[in-house]
């Protein structure tokens, strides 16, 4: 595979379906975003308490690469996993951030505005399901933090 293709070198780029587009539309910041919170979660494989959680790191990863992919993504694993959690952990009033999780969920947090705000300047391209998975996805990170 050709990692230097010398293509995006005018300030234009390719989309998931090949499309063209200007490397300063917002669905790159979006791309960014998601691409930088799968990092995170990637250096975050160490954090959880057990290879079920680490498991969960991958395939969350695997998710953010599908999304980007312009692929459709479901909730449901997201909500079972935030309702265990929330079973497991006793919530405080008042959490002090630390660690790579919570950088993790913020970073979450950004890519879901930019979700939203992509979509609501008429973004087309990825689905609805995508704003909705990002906000489980950064209470999900949050449970995950707490739990370390």
């Amino acid at each position: 595979m050709k990692i230097s293709t010398k293509t995006g070198d005018n300030g234009e780029s390719s989309l998931h379906r090949g499309a063209r587009a200007r490397k300063s539309e917002g669905i790159f910041d979006l791309l960014g975003d998601l691409d930088e919170l799968s990092a995170l979660i990637g250096m975050c494989g160490g954090e959880p308490e057990g290879d079920a959680d680490r498991d969960l790191l991958k395939k969350i990863q695997r998710d953010l690469r599908r999304i980007m992919g312009g692929e459709m993504v479901a909730v449901d694993d997201l909500e079972k996993e935030i309702e265990k959690l929330e079973r497991e952990i006793s919530r405080k009033e008042f959490v002090l951030p630390e660690g790579w999780l919570h950088v993790a969920r913020t970073v979450c947090r950004r890519a879901e505005r930019g979700y939203w705000k992509w979509r609501d300047k008429g973004g087309e391209g990825l689905d609805e399901s995508v704003g909705i998975y990002l906000n489980r996805l950064s209470d999900l990170l949050f449970l995950l933090a707490e739990k370390c």
